[in-house]
């Protein structure tokens, strides 16, 4: 599961770590895209250690209690730093972490855990929700051109 997460956090550091002049709603895209390729790639062990960790309390602390409840620290974070620096206007980094990294996951096990549909059309949706929730007048500003 580490390495897979590692695999994840390198597919997202553009995301989580941007340069100054880049567009963050385009870099979350990046991400998601590279995430969903990762999880594509390990989709069916991510979703049975998933399933597990509702049935294991083993695997519920090394899963959701270690590896998601880091990633929601690490998104928080950075929607922090980003509403300081004016690219958000996310009120509860936190909360918007939790809601959108478990409907990641959800997703992301359904649809390329189980069903095996192609990566770039799983990340196609969850980027419009991100883009939509963190960045709406970027969302806005494309279904206008």
């Amino acid at each position: 599961m580490r390495r897979v997460q590692g695999e994840m956090m390198d597919a997202t550091a553009r995301w989580l770590h941007p340069a100054a002049d880049e567009d963050p709603a385009a870099a979350a895209e990046r991400g998601i895209r590279a995430t969903a390729s990762v999880f594509a790639r390990h989709g069916r062990v991510l979703a049975a250690i998933h399933e597990a960790s509702f049935q294991s309390q083993a695997v519920q602390t090394v899963w959701r209690d270690g590896v998601l409840e880091d990633w929601i620290g690490t998104i928080a974070a950075e929607l922090r730093a980003q509403r300081e620096r004016g690219a958000t206007r996310v009120e509860n980094p936190e909360e918007i972490a939790r809601a959108l990294l478990l409907m990641n996951t959800a997703v992301l096990v359904e649809r390329l855990g189980r069903a095996g549909e192609p990566p770039e059309q799983v990340a196609q949706t969850l980027s419009e929700i991100w883009i939509g929730a963190i960045y709406p007048d970027t969302l806005a500003r494309r279904r206008v051109s």
